[in-house]
């Protein structure tokens, strides 16, 4: 609904954060029905911001800061977890992010693909190729 919005990013539990505008550091909060939740807040440590995004993790947030660095925040955005400086070839490199991962979502509710955990028949192909290693060294040491 803001013109001037410069990034967001949907929740997994289907809400969303947006900046409400270009290097503003000033974000909403809204659910899926895009009704606000809660104040207006900014990152702390920020003077300017612009992207959010989900962390791979889905249980936190980065944010791209002063035009140069990155900010991890639990999913709240209030609360710094970590602080990236220096990104990029030069302050006010950039503005934007965005993480490249895989969500499921059933009706409003997403979770990240397997929580980063690989599949069940993925580790038996690794299991199943480390035993034929095993056994092709085993013959070779036999000869």
């Amino acid at each position: 609904a803001n013109s001037g919005m410069d990034g967001f990013t949907v929740l997994p539990d289907g809400s969303f954060i947006g900046n409400l505008g270009d290097a503003f550091n000033s974000y909403t909060h809204w659910d899926a029905a895009g009704n606000q939740v809660g104040p207006v807040f900014s990152v702390p440590g920020c003077s300017s911001s612009t992207g959010v995004d989900v962390a791979p993790d889905g249980l936190s947030l980065y944010f791209a800061c002063n035009l140069s660095s990155i900010v991890q925040t639990d999913l709240t955005g209030l609360n710094v977890l970590a602080s990236i400086p220096g990104i990029g070839p030069g302050a006010g490199s950039y503005e934007d992010l965005a993480i490249q991962q895989q969500f499921v979502c059933v009706g409003q509710q997403c979770v990240p693909v397997n929580g980063g955990v690989p599949a069940p028949a993925t580790l038996i192909m690794l299991g199943v190729g480390l035993l034929g290693v095993g056994v092709l060294r085993r013959r070779a040491g036999a000869n």
